[in-house]
């Protein structure tokens, strides 16, 4: 029975709550004193019912949207600018100045009202909220949340414990009363679910603030939220549990802290929950707090890889990955978490790069680079991760080399790289990503070199050096480009694109000594083109492609054209390369069985009479001497290749001339 001044009050504060709604309302309440006026109830008042509706009136007024116009004195003659502040941070510091905090602390310190608890945890999550979002404003400056003196952290780690002791309590005195009212009990136990939930999305808003982490790790934060991670079924306590403790694990005393309380298995526990359950949304959060976990890299980073590792993170994150990258259905939150934790993982870790190999997590990034698109907006922070998973796991590992070119992997950075050219500056993070990961993917690896050059990589690497001028970015494309270039057909083909002039470019335009290094060795590796009409002494046959002829001379120099003039004369002679005789399909080990001298016995085209073939280091030198009387002009097109290939070896070549 509430006595006079108790029932005055409940009518008061449900009168706020029923007809403060708008702005103008909320704004007027607050210049009559209303604030103050429920701050003290909320501390002084002993009727619960009293301070649960202030409670909630304070959060209502928290949760208020709109601004108002701040009016500024701007000079004598009473002319004013006026700026607007959203209406929530005009309540959230007079609530703070009235000792809103202190009045929110001290009920939550000394009430067992379960609905008391609930509403004072919302309440304070709102303002808390309202903080940290608007700190930055010159509001704030002289005017901290917290006090010092402040036990703020403790009383919000302690309701933890201290709810989970008083719902133990009435759950043990109730045997007999939930057979009597199951109903009460399910109310109890939401009432539970909802404090757990305001808490630690409270405790996630403070630790947002460096300054704060080191005293909620202090304050047991780490062990209560995991503790709480573990034993909680319910999906809005798992999720805002997970969500403060990736928050909290940013700091390095706090990782330690993780560790002890042996948070990498109540982590993994939790995913593979939530993937037997498709809860995307626990599985995002509980995803992200490994992959903040092990952010970093040194020796502690490598100690928490090994211990997710140990705790079956490789195996449950990669069935994350699956489970979320449906096509058509794309669970874009959590995909995105669990290939950066798997990128995490992966850093600088030769065992678990061979472990997730094994386990088929290149073929399951690559599907998600095909899945994914980049102009959707949603989707470039899935591509960068994924594109940098690939980049890792093809990091000094030629197995995981091989598999991303038996899954299109090549082909596929190609086409992420020709999507990313197009969108400019708004994909930039998802391109240095997948630049990166084609160094790896095509480093010292001839079959996935050839596969990117051919699906039109050599190009998008050439266009990135003209059309960007981020430091990053060219420097990996340009280490591509020195990956892509120890082809000896490739470099050939990069020259004939740009690349000379796209280097020198980029060269010019970098700003760090690394870029500009790695610019330097490119152009070391690229061959000059060499100029029409060029005297050469033999040269070296490399590749046909239709009717394209690939012909590097003796000096260094290459010529490429539809058409190349060859004229012969006694005594020169040409080397074919090992690639180009087998695509000619002739027998190379034949050629050391050779009768006699070694001359072929075939039959010799118009002007030669003898041929002498030799096999030198994957070369097969051609010594060719003409009859005395006989010079012959050639002109390599179509027909002429076709008879080559009969012949299974070319002439030799003393004067080129590129048509």
């Amino acid at each position: 029975m509430l006595d006079p001044v108790d029932e005055t009050f409940f009518e008061f504060v449900e009168a706020c709550l029923n007809h403060v709604q708008t702005p103008v309302l909320q704004r007027k309440f607050a210049a009559l004193g209303g604030i103050d006026l429920l701050v003290r109830l909320c501390a002084m008042s002993m009727n619960d019912d009293v301070i649960v509706k202030a409670c909630r009136a304070i959060a209502m007024l928290l949760r208020v949207e709109g601004s108002i116009p701040d009016t500024v004195p701007h000079s004598p003659s009473t002319i004013a600018t006026a700026s607007s502040k959203p209406l929530a941070v005009v309540n959230a510091l007079k609530i703070r100045a009235a000792g809103g905090v202190a009045a929110l602390l001290a009920q939550m310190r000394r009430s067992r009202n379960e609905l008391v608890l609930q509403e004072c945890s919302s309440a304070m999550k709102h303002l808390i909220k309202v903080y940290e979002a608007s700190k930055e404003l010159p509001d704030w400056s002289d005017a901290r949340l917290f006090r010092e003196g402040d036990d703020a952290f403790s009383v919000l780690v302690s309701l933890f414990r201290r709810w989970e002791e008083l719902v133990g309590t009435r759950v043990g005195e109730g045997d007999r009363e939930r057979e009597k009212s199951r109903k009460a009990d399910e109310v109890e136990g939401s009432r539970s679910i909802f404090v757990h939930a305001e808490m630690a999305e409270a405790i996630h808003y403070i630790a947002l603030n460096d300054e704060c982490k080191p005293a909620l790790g202090s304050a047991g934060a780490i062990c209560v939220l995991t503790q709480q991670v573990q034993e909680s079924s319910e999906a809005a306590v798992q999720i805002w549990s997970c969500n403060a403790l990736c928050v909290l694990v940013m700091s390095e005393e706090n990782r330690r802290r993780f560790t002890q309380e042996e948070g990498a298995t109540a982590i993994v526990s939790i995913l593979s929950q939530a993937l037997a359950s498709s809860s995307f949304g626990v599985m995002s959060s509980a995803a992200h707090v490994l992959s903040n976990y092990m952010a970093g890299e040194g020796k502690e980073i490598h100690d928490y890889q090994v211990r997710v590792g140990q705790a079956g993170g490789c195996e449950v994150l990669l069935r994350c990955c699956e489970r979320a990258a449906v096509v058509g259905k794309i669970e874009e939150e959590a995909l995105e978490q669990c290939c950066g934790a798997l990128c995490s993982l992966s850093f600088e870790n030769d065992g678990h790069r061979v472990k997730l190999g094994d386990l088929g997590a290149c073929e399951t990034f690559a599907r998600i680079c095909q899945i994914c698109d980049v102009s959707v907006v949603s989707h470039h922070r899935i591509l960068e991760q994924a594109c940098a998973g690939i980049g890792n796991f093809c990091k000094r590992n030629r197995m995981n080399r091989m598999r991303m070119g038996g899954c299109m992997g090549p082909e596929t950075l190609v086409s992420v790289l020709t999507r990313t050219l197009v969108l400019g500056q708004e994909a930039d993070a998802v391109a240095l990503q997948a630049l990166r990961a084609v160094s790896n993917v095509v480093m010292r690896n001839e079959e996935n070199q050839e596969r990117f050059a051919d699906a039109g990589g050599c190009r998008q690497l050439v266009q990135y050096c003209f059309a960007t001028r981020h430091d990053g970015i060219l420097r990996w494309v340009l280490v591509a480009l020195g990956a892509l270039a120890q082809h000896e057909l490739i470099r050939y083909k990069l020259v004939n694109e740009g690349a000379m002039a796209a280097v020198s470019g980029a060269e010019r335009s970098c700003s760090t000594a690394e870029t500009k290094e790695a610019a330097k060795r490119v152009v070391a590796l690229l061959p000059p083109p060499a100029p029409v009409g060029l005297q050469v002494r033999g040269s070296i046959i490399l590749k046909d492609e239709d009717e394209e002829v690939f012909v590097q001379c003796r000096d260094g120099c290459w010529v490429k054209g539809n058409k190349v003039v060859i004229k012969n004369a006694a005594d020169c002679f040409t080397s074919l390369s090992s690639r180009f005789v087998q695509s000619l399909h002739f027998e190379i080990n034949d050629l050391n069985h050779s009768e006699g001298d070694g001359t072929d016995r075939r039959r010799s085209p118009a002007g030669l009479h003898r041929i002498r073939l030799k096999v030198r280091d994957r070369e097969i030198s051609i010594d060719a001497a003409l009859d005395g009387k006989h010079a012959e002009d050639i002109v390599i097109g179509p027909a002429l290749l076709a008879k080559l290939k009969i012949f299974g070896f070319e002439h030799m070549v003393n004067e080129l001339v590129v048509l």
